[in-house]
């Protein structure tokens, strides 16, 4: 039963949704399914990730139930050494999502991303971070639009410095439709310095961090900012992250890292 419940997630992992969807039919009911204590929290956690992926409605309104009472907790086979699986925010944030409720989806995904950051678990943090850039995708507000782009791409390059080859794809995938619906040209008018500071914005630097890098006070880097929140007509720093994206500022400096590295 196990390793059909594992091996039916990868394949919908992989996009192979009718053999997975051939092995979930011959799970048990979930009413019916009843699974030893001590191996629970990972099971359920499984096969809740399979009927989010399949769209299993009324199968994820169950699982989410029985799995909230292990918000909090990190899911682990075996003793906890055989196998990780990540903050258990990040499967009912999906089972939230596959719900019809992005609100509920949003929390659980940025309390999944915050778990496995402070827990130093990179890959699920990504993951978690993909998940959530989906959900904000399918969101109507400019806003959550544009922190879907940041995510996405933040997600994409993560990925690809730790050989996470199928998440890239999809987060890639996901933010060049994002810049295709958000038009590919900004408004003109920035220097080179304030592109240089937008790019910088877009990697998730402060002011005084900025101001460190470029050797210039905090005040002069904060000033860049309110300039280039007034010439592109953004509201926050998040909508000039996304800006950024769509312009494909490269890193302005050689050696620059990702807020995730």
């Amino acid at each position: 039963m196990a390793r059909r419940v594992i091996l039916l997630v990868h394949l919908a992992g992989c996009g192979e949704l009718d053999r997975a969807a051939a092995l979930y039919e011959q799970l048990p009911p979930w009413a019916e399914w009843q699974v030893p204590r001590f191996a629970a929290h990972a099971a359920i956690d499984q096969r809740a990730r399979a009927a989010a992926l399949l769209g299993d409605q009324s199968g994820a309104a169950a699982a989410y139930e029985r799995l909230r009472p292990w918000a909090r907790y990190f899911v682990v086979g075996g003793t906890g050494m055989v196998a990780m699986h990540g903050s258990g925010e990040f499967t009912l944030g999906c089972l939230a999502a596959c719900l019809g409720k992005p609100g509920a989806a949003v929390r659980h995904l940025r309390s999944a991303i915050a778990a496995n950051q402070r827990a130093g678990l990179p890959p699920f943090e990504l993951e978690a971070r993909y998940e959530l850039a989906k959900v904000l995708a399918r969101q109507v507000r400019p806003e959550d639009r544009a922190e879907a782009l940041v995510l996405a791409a933040d997600a994409a390059r993560a990925a690809a410095d730790i050989g996470m080859g199928p998440l890239r794809a999809g987060a890639e995938a996901l933010a060049e439709r994002l810049r295709g619906s958000a038009g590919g040209s900004g408004p003109p008018g920035l220097t080179r310095r304030e592109r240089q500071i937008a790019a910088l914005v877009a990697r998730g630097l402060t002011n005084r961090q900025i101001a460190d890098l470029l050797h210039v006070a905090e005040r002069t880097a904060e000033n860049h900012v309110q300039h280039i929140l007034t010439k592109l007509g953004c509201q926050n720093r998040t909508q000039i992250a996304a800006w950024a994206m769509t312009q494909r500022l490269g890193d302005p400096r050689p050696g620059l890292t990702s807020p995730l590295d």
